[in-house]
């Protein structure tokens, strides 16, 4: 039986503590530094740099941790503009999103990522129109 390397404590502790930890912090720092690409300011680059703006819009409209937040704006918008400026790393994503549409990717699980963190299955506000009076 072939070990499950990730599943292990001691690989689990090493990647959160020296890989995972540092990472956050850099991120957490660079955040706050990066320009927010938009689609104005992006004019001029693929037409997929402004997918992905608005899948990072999407993303924000729904992410509700806080404590997070930095890090996912500093991915998304590292992202954008990498793809957005970067032939060599563009056409890598483009592949990768190619041939990730021909594999089995299982689907998320139900109501996942958890209503703690995630607008999607919050229930919407009562309005007087939604009232039915009987």
């Amino acid at each position: 039986m072939v070990e499950e390397i990730y599943r292990s404590a001691q690989w689990l502790d090493f990647i959160v503590r020296v890989i995972k930890a540092p990472m956050v912090g850099l991120l957490n720092q660079v955040a706050d530094h990066l320009p927010v690409p938009t689609k104005e300011n992006m004019q001029g680059c693929n037409p997929n740099t402004f997918v992905l703006i608005e899948l990072r819009d999407e993303f924000f409209a729904l992410e509700k941790n806080d404590g997070r937040h930095k890090v996912f704006k500093a991915i998304w918008n590292f992202v954008i503009f990498l793809y957005g400026y970067d032939n060599y790393y563009r056409y890598r994503i483009d592949w990768a999103l190619e041939r990730w549409k021909t594999k089995p990717w299982l689907p998320r699980e139900h109501q996942r990522p958890r209503s703690t963190f995630w607008r999607e299955w919050d229930k919407p506000p009562k309005t007087p129109e939604a009232i039915k009076v009987n």
